[in-house]
């Protein structure tokens, strides 16, 4: 029997129906621009790209490549706006009014492509490494101190801050942790707040626990007001973020695509290597991205695989759908999707070929 999800993945599934609805916009640019189902050859005309942004070090190579010039070298133009979080722009980007997403899993994008909305990925972001991964869950100090939490079981009902809600990558990587421990995210009170909002949460005791990414969680721990819980180390290697695009992207544009991914990749593989934290060019570049030097250095960093690829051996994509298939209106289709459903791993080895 599934369990049932109140509030936001109501809503989700609210917003999955714009979808369907809307998907057949049109797109911004003129479909002159693509010339072959998966033409890679070079712009000749400078193109405009509308990205919806989320300000986090996991799409580091995005902001790396927007900074340090990769996309007009590639002829293109990139319009940015920031977003709190992936799941808010999907309708736009069935409409075509947003070509990129900077997107974590969603419910809300797996049910839109469970019904023929093309909307995919095209390559992966950060990886979580190490035994303090650069995002992590967290827990009120004053309460593991005072007893009142000792083990991962004591936070049944208690108030636990995630954004997005139950269904949203950061409510999967809380999963993958809570599991371990025999919780569920239905034995929570969740509440979907924004990554900043999280971290005011935890600072005013309005909730208990919370899902915090680098490199907000930073004063959190220089504070004393909360620490790391669980096993943080049964997320690393999860990869469940990467560069989404939109239906017109994928099909009208796809010369446009594959530009937006080569930089994308280049930025990645050219900048993101070994040790990128000590390399001063790049921290200059995030700098001027809008990111913090200091919480940057300060904090676990995520692992930036060569060439990006969205599907892992850690079956990330698989996962997310077992984890959710129990729950009520958060995944509207009973048969899992496919990495070939999911990610458009055409578009993404064309756009490697042609960087060889």
């Amino acid at each position: 029997m599934k369990r049932t999800v109140r509030g936001s993945a109501t809503a989700l599934v609210t917003a999955t129906v714009l979808l369907f609805t809307a998907a057949c916009g049109t797109s911004n640019e003129s479909p002159a621009a693509s010339s072959g189902a998966d033409s890679c050859e070079p712009l000749t005309q400078q193109q405009t790209v509308k990205v919806a942004e989320v300000p986090a070090v996991v799409y580091a190579p995005y902001f790396l490549a927007k900074s340090a010039g990769y996309f007009e070298d590639e002829n293109l133009k990139i319009e940015g706006s920031t977003v709190r979080s992936s799941g808010e722009v999907v309708p736009a980007a069935a409409r075509g009014q947003v070509d990129v997403v900077l997107a974590s899993f969603s419910p809300t994008i797996f049910n839109a492509i469970a019904s023929d909305v093309d909307l995919r990925y095209v390559a992966g972001a950060g990886v979580l490494t190490g035994e303090e991964p650069a995002s992590g869950f967290f827990v009120r100090s004053d309460l593991v101190e005072s007893g009142e939490i000792n083990e991962v079981s004591d936070l049944m009902g208690r108030k636990v801050a995630l954004t997005g809600g139950v269904g949203q990558g950061i409510s999967f990587l809380a999963g993958l942790l809570l599991e371990e421990y025999g919780v569920s995210l239905a034995d929570l009170d969740v509440v979907d707040v924004g990554l900043p909002e999280a971290v005011t949460a935890l600072q005013n005791e309005a909730v208990d626990a919370a899902y915090v990414a680098a490199p907000m969680y930073q004063p959190l721990v220089e504070d004393g007001i909360a620490e790391r819980f669980g096993d943080q180390s049964l997320l690393t290697g999860q990869r469940q973020a990467g560069l989404l695009m939109s239906p017109q992207m994928l099909n009208e544009r796809r010369q446009v695509a594959c530009a937006f991914t080569r930089a994308y990749i280049k930025a990645n593989n050219e900048l993101m290597q070994g040790d990128w934290r000590s390399d001063e060019e790049v921290l200059n570049q995030l700098v001027d991205a809008g990111f913090d030097e200091a919480s940057i250095l300060e904090t676990p960093p995520y692992d930036y695989p060569v060439d990006l690829p969205m599907d892992s051996e850690t079956d990330t994509i698989g996962k997310f759908q077992s984890m959710f298939a129990e729950f009520e209106n958060v995944l509207s289709y009973e048969d899992p999707l496919s990495v070939d459903d999911i990610v458009d791993l055409e578009l993404y080895d064309a756009a490697l070929d042609s960087m060889k």
